[in-house]
């Protein structure tokens, strides 16, 4: 689990799904999962956090985890890194839209059966990492994807899990080159700062500390 001290504050499975991610605890709340009941814990239920796993059942980082403040409305598209696999993800859920084969650099589209979609979606094209459409019709339609697989027409027991807990966020480096110098030597993605402005970008490791930034599709130092 990368550490521990998570807390499970939500569990959607396809066949009791929870429409309302601010629902809070019913009576048939079970952290333990033992009963197969979908819960998702409101905004006063969750507990001060700096980070957030999406897994599956008890295992809190089967995907993976970033530094994020999760919530329970609407998310705008929010760029993340993981410390762990140095994986790009974007987070995002809005009750009025979702992004076509839940890749959020895709296109963006309303169609209430996908509608309020929770997506974390790895960078870099489909990846079909981690999604839940509440709102579907189709009961295994809800559990869209996980972990890279497409499970929309099968159907799954287990639940699409989020946990939380407060751990050591990064603190963002001046460059590529700075991470590097400081020990880092794993492709992948960093949060830096070069002019007072923190964003992640792609560092490539590999030859010394070099970026390759997203937004502007340039090499640089």
């Amino acid at each position: 689990t990368d550490g521990g001290g998570w807390t499970l504050v939500l569990a959607q499975y396809e066949d009791d799904p929870v429409t309302n991610w601010n629902e809070g605890i019913q009576g048939d709340y079970d952290p333990s999962l033992a009963t197969r009941k979908g819960f998702a814990l409101n905004t006063s239920q969750i507990p001060s956090h700096n980070q957030v796993a999406f897994g599956k059942d008890l295992n809190p980082t089967f995907v993976d985890y970033a530094d994020f403040t999760y919530s329970t409305g609407n998310i705008p598209v929010t760029t993340l890194t993981s410390p762990k696999t140095r994986k790009g993800y974007q987070v995002h859920r809005d009750i009025n839209g979702y992004f076509g084969y839940h890749d959020t650099e895709g296109d963006y589209s309303n169609a209430y059966e996908w509608n309020n979609t929770l997506t974390f979606d790895e960078l870099g094209g489909v990846k079909y990492s981690w999604s839940y459409s509440p709102q579907h019709t189709s009961v295994n339609a809800r559990g869209a994807t996980i972990n890279g697989i497409v499970l929309s027409t099968s159907s799954e027991s287990y639940a699409w899990t989020v946990w939380v807990r407060t751990g050591t966020v990064e603190t963002a480096k001046s460059s590529c080159k700075a991470w590097y110098d400081s020990g880092a030597t794993t492709d992948g993605y960093y949060k830096i700062n070069p002019n007072g402005t923190s964003f992640i970008t792609y560092c490539d490791m590999t030859n010394g500390g070099y970026y390759f930034s997203i937004s502007l599709f340039e090499w640089d130092r």
